[in-house]
């Protein structure tokens, strides 16, 4: 069982397991990413289906899939909607490209879960210089070979138009 998993800028993708003597890395031709649309509030009866619609049309989803898991440590199993995007062969800009395009396509108040082997704090940057007023980003897990941030959009209210100014207040 692999113990983290490199994504490297030349594209490759290296997954390390551990052996009697250290640990060995196999190079994956058929790794494909996966992240994860929950509603924010376990306790909100979210439709998933208008988002699965929405991925399965874009050209980079390889697929889709209603699965139930469990987001974090103290939370039970909840509904979600897992999506593999074909980004292997991208160059790290272009896998931040991606990332961009999915949170294009988000409607305010929601959000997706990353799931990435390292810190993506260079992403945070980027989303924080050209995400707009209604970019948030909350660590939901920091731990070595794994990260999980929830990136979306702010819900706003038609009577105010403003936003928390903090990029981690709540959605």
């Amino acid at each position: 069982m692999p113990f983290t998993i490199d994504f490297l800028d030349d594209g490759r993708v290296l997954e390390w397991e551990a052996t009697n003597d250290g640990a060995t890395a196999t190079e994956r031709d058929d790794c494909t990413p996966r992240f994860y649309l929950t509603a924010r509030d376990p306790d909100t009866d979210i439709d998933l289906t208008p988002l699965r619609a929405r991925y399965e049309r874009h050209p980079d989803v390889v697929a889709t899939e209603s699965v139930s898991r469990r987001p974090e440590f103290r939370r039970d199993d909840e509904s979600a909607l897992a999506v593999d995007v074909a980004v292997r062969d991208l160059l790290p800009a272009q896998r931040h490209e991606k990332i961009f395009e999915a949170y294009a396509d988000l409607d305010d108040g929601e959000g997706f879960t990353l799931v990435n082997d390292h810190d993506p704090k260079p992403l945070y940057h980027q989303f924080d210089a050209e995400g707009g007023p209604e970019f948030r980003w909350e660590y939901r897990k920091r731990d070595p070979g794994e990260f999980r941030v929830l990136i979306g959009k702010a819900e706003t209210d038609d009577d105010d138009p403003t936003v928390s100014e903090d990029p981690n207040a709540p959605f």
